[in-house]
């Protein structure tokens, strides 16, 4: 069998694992480090997380993703935008967030207390049926409220709370960018110390460049 047509089979196989059903539709070509996904799916958030998969595997070096999003027919702007607000409202910190859509694009307006109720607000839009992509304004309003001192005890005290060594994550703060080093046991481990970085108040970004234990 040759690289690429067994590299592929990697990746139909990991598809079919991981996302059943949906990945009936996804069809895949890979040449040289390169893979091409195309097809039809339902929304945004089934297209990324088929990229976001794809991109775990080693050989793997770049994605060009032209999944098309399926929406049973022509879906209005305006119907878009209503199932986006309702995706929202079920959530009370997000609830009160703008939401305005352009062609299937969402454009996402107002202010949240973390970068993790942001990332949320922009997961959420992305499940629902009709958007194509999403755009965030929304303003994180912890910014610079709290100083980095602070922002790294309580990261700190979270990784201790979720049973993380926190000897073995070193944890850097300037200007309420969060950097992540260090070795943890498992990949569950990488996001829960990402999620509690995004969780704190005052942090914008974080850089998570942890690796899994051998």
């Amino acid at each position: 069998m040759l690289e690429n047509e067994r590299i592929e089979n990697k990746i139909k196989e990991l598809l079919e694992r991981e996302v059943k059903e949906l990945s009936l539709d996804v069809n895949v070509r890979y040449s040289n480090g390169h893979v091409t996904l195309y097809g039809i799916v339902d929304t945004l958030s089934e297209k990324l997380a088929i990229e976001n998969l794809v991109s775990k595997i080693d050989e793997v070096k770049s994605i060009e993703n032209c999944l098309t999003i399926s929406t049973d027919g022509t879906l209005e702007d305006k119907e878009a935008e209503q199932n986006v607000i309702n995706k929202l409202k079920n959530h009370p910190k997000l609830s009160s967030l703008g939401v305005e859509v352009q062609r299937g694009v969402a454009i996402l307006k107002g202010k949240v207390d973390t970068l993790k109720e942001k990332r949320m607000a922009m997961k959420l839009a992305s499940e629902a049926f009709g958007i194509k992509d999403v755009v965030s304004h929304i303003e994180i309003d912890s910014l610079y409220k709290t100083d980095d001192v602070t922002i790294n005890n309580r990261i700190q005290t979270e990784l201790v709370n979720n049973n993380l060594d926190k000897n073995d994550i070193r944890v850097n703060v300037e200007n309420g960018s969060v950097t992540l080093n260090g070795f943890v046991n498992s990949l569950k481990d990488v996001e829960i110390a990402q999620e509690i970085a995004e969780g704190i108040e005052g942090v914008r970004n974080v850089k998570n460049f942890l690796k899994i234990r051998n």
